[in-house]
């Protein structure tokens, strides 16, 4: 009856015991733990070497030295965590606990223990701690976003109220050509704060995913026309060589062509931000009839270290701030590109090299 009763409470355990015996050899072994080392239910007993052999060899070391620490009086039990590479192929992270009894000589006679299989523990461990530190990252990450924010929105909004007060105030008195100076700035600071203010809107609708996209048949063509022609004059000002080359047998494709021009207007002003005066900036595109349209910018700008590749397009995410704090805007121009392209279920890429230049390569379907 107490047999039958400690056998009914082994099976309820989700634990393997072990029954070392010393003298023999020979280990006795639950179904539970024969399980846990992929062994054969039926098996009962098995030589210590058999199990150790399954013990990772890196563990292996550290499992010697918890028995020895034990049955030397420096440790009250048996106590090591290591992996098991299992009969049945599975590698699984095992908790083995034990004591033993000794002799009168004060040698051990046998030691009985138990293994917990711990794989789905750790992992969901490893899971947490993961999800922990991507939400610091984030919530690091944003805090900086809003402090950037911060500093480029109060720039044009500074600009506005300072040429605006003049304009009021009529500081420089009759001087129409003067005043006329400072409206078209007052004009390009509200255009500068509308374009922040657009790129936050449209990071807020992709995030909720509330962000339509309304297609119909683009003349690709057109559109890039249409893009190089608004930033002919910062190109001009910046002193830039500007260039753009489309086949004639371009086909139309199917886009929101707004969203389009938002796209390649982005790109194109990321790559005069980013290039200093005598440089080159093109604007090409190819067709391929198998994999649709290509539209590449290509700039011989300061280029973005490789490090920093996968940062630049994440949203939130900001590169050093050495790397950027001279350039105006918050970052948000290259992760929308790449999350408007593949609303139109097309691919971006960015391939760069620091002091060389950048290529940005949005693909579209056929």
């Amino acid at each position: 009856a107490s047999e039958t009763r400690y056998a009914m409470a082994f099976e309820a355990f989700s634990e393997g015991i072990w029954e070392w015996q010393v003298d023999r050899e020979m280990v006795l072994i639950s179904p539970r733990l024969a399980e846990i080392f992929g062994i054969d239910p039926s098996v009962t007993e098995v030589p210590p070497v058999m199990l150790e052999n399954m013990i990772d060899p890196g563990d292996l070391s550290k499992h010697h030295d918890s028995i020895r620490a034990y049955l030397s009086g420096k440790a009250p039990a048996y106590e090591c965590t290591y992996r098991v590479h299992a009969a049945d192929g599975q590698i699984r992270r095992v908790q083995s606990r034990g004591l033993a009894e000794f002799g009168s000589d004060g040698r051990a006679i046998r030691m009985v223990g138990s293994v917990s299989d711990i794989t789905l523990l750790r992992q969901r461990e490893a899971e947490l701690n993961a999800a922990l530190e991507e939400a610091q990252f984030a919530n690091r990450a944003k805090i900086e976003f809003l402090a950037n924010m911060s500093h480029e929105l109060r720039t044009p909004l500074n600009s506005i109220i300072g040429f605006s007060e003049t304009i009021r105030d009529r500081l420089f008195g009759d001087d129409l050509k003067k005043y006329s100076e400072y409206a078209f700035y007052v004009c390009e600071s509200a255009r500068h704060l509308l374009e922040l203010i657009n790129d936050i809107l449209d990071v807020s609708r992709i995030e909720a995913g509330e962000m339509p996209i309304v297609e119909s048949e683009v003349n690709a063509e057109t559109v890039m026309h249409a893009c190089s022609r608004l930033m002919e004059r910062r190109m001009t000002e910046r002193r830039i060589t500007f260039s753009m080359h489309a086949p004639e047998t371009l086909p139309h494709v199917m886009a929101d062509e707004r969203r389009l021009k938002q796209i390649f207007v982005n790109l194109l002003g990321n790559a005069a931000k980013f290039t200093d005066p005598g440089g080159v900036i093109e604007f090409s595109a190819e067709f391929e009839p198998t994999k649709g349209i290509t539209f590449t910018v290509t700039d011989t700008g300061i280029g973005i270290p490789e490090a920093m590749l996968e940062d630049v397009m994440d949203m939130f995410r900001q590169v050093d701030g050495s790397f950027t704090r001279n350039y105006e805007g918050v970052g948000l121009g290259l992760p929308l590109c790449r999350k408007l392209t593949e609303l139109h279920d097309g691919s971006f890429e960015l391939h760069s090299r620091e002091g060389v230049g950048t290529s940005a390569v949005v693909r579209l379907p056929l």
